[in-house]
C-alpha cells in the first residue's frame, strides 16, 4: 500500500472518495482507489447533525473502524481543527493515534457556524491560520503525516484573496494546499499561481 505523501509526489492523479464508515471504505479499495477522505459534513448529515455538532474523537473512531477493514491512507477533514493554535497539538495528537495520513485544517471562525453549508463563511485572519499551521506543524511527531491548509476565502473575498491566503499557508509549511473554487478557470489559476501541491 502506497504511502499518500508518496502518491501526492506521484505524476498520476489520485482521487480519494468521501467515505464515512469501513464498508464504504472497503469497496473504494476494491475500486482501486488509492486513498479515502473522512468528511466531517458527510459524516454530520449521516448522524442528522451538522459537522459543527462534530468531536474529533468520534471521527478518530470512525477511523479506527475503516483502518481495520481497509489500507488505504484516510485524509480526515477535520473543519478548524477544533480549537485555537493551543489546542491543534492535542487535534494532531489524536489524529496520528487514529492513523490518518493527512489532516485538513481550514481558516473557520471556531466554534462552527451552520452557515458554512449554505455558502457562507466565517473566516478567521490569514495570520491567525498561520499561527495554527505551525503549531500543527510543530505538534507533528509522524513525518508522512500531511498537514493540508484550505481556505474558503474565495466565497467571502474572491479567488484572488483566496490564492494569496493559499500562497502564505504554503509558505508557513503546509505540505497541500485546498483552496475552495467555484469553477475550472479558477482552479487553473490556483494551479498556475500557488506551488503544488
Amino acid at each position: 500500500m502506497q504511502k499518500l505523501k508518496d502518491l501526492i509526489g506521484g505524476t498520476i492523479s489520485s482521487l480519494a472518495p468521501v467515505v464515512f464508515n469501513p464498508i464504504m471504505a472497503r469497496m473504494a479499495e476494491e475500486a482501486g482507489f488509492k486513498a479515502v477522505y473522512l468528511s466531517g459534513g458527510t459524516l454530520g448529515w449521516v448522524k442528522c447533525v451538522t459537522e459543527a455538532n462534530l468531536t474529533l474523537p468520534e471521527l478518530a473512531d470512525v477511523a479506527v473502524d475503516m483502518r481495520a477493514a481497509c489500507k488505504l491512507p484516510i485524509v480526515l477533514d477535520a473543519g478548524g481543527g477544533w480549537g485555537d493554535p493551543v489546542h491543534v497539538h492535542r487535534t494532531i495528537a489524536l489524529a496520528e493515534a487514529a492513523g490518518f495520513a493527512a489532516i485538513e485544517i481550514e481558516d473557520q471562525l471556531l466554534p462552527r457556524r451552520v452557515e458554512h453549508h449554505v455558502g457562507i463563511d466565517h473566516l478567521v485572519p490569514t495570520e491567525f491560520m498561520l499561527e495554527k499551521i505551525k503549531a500543527a506543524i510543530a505538534a507533528r511527531t509522524d513525518p508522512d503525516l500531511l498537514i493540508i491548509a484550505r481556505t474558503n476565502a474565495r466565497r467571502t473575498d474572491g479567488i484572488d484573496a483566496a490564492i494569496r491566503r493559499s500562497e502564505a499557508f504554503h509558505k508557513a509549511g503546509a505540505d497541500m494546499i485546498f483552496c475552495f473554487t467555484r469553477d475550472p478557470q479558477e482552479m487553473r489559476m490556483v494551479g498556475e499561481r500557488c506551488r503544488r501541491p
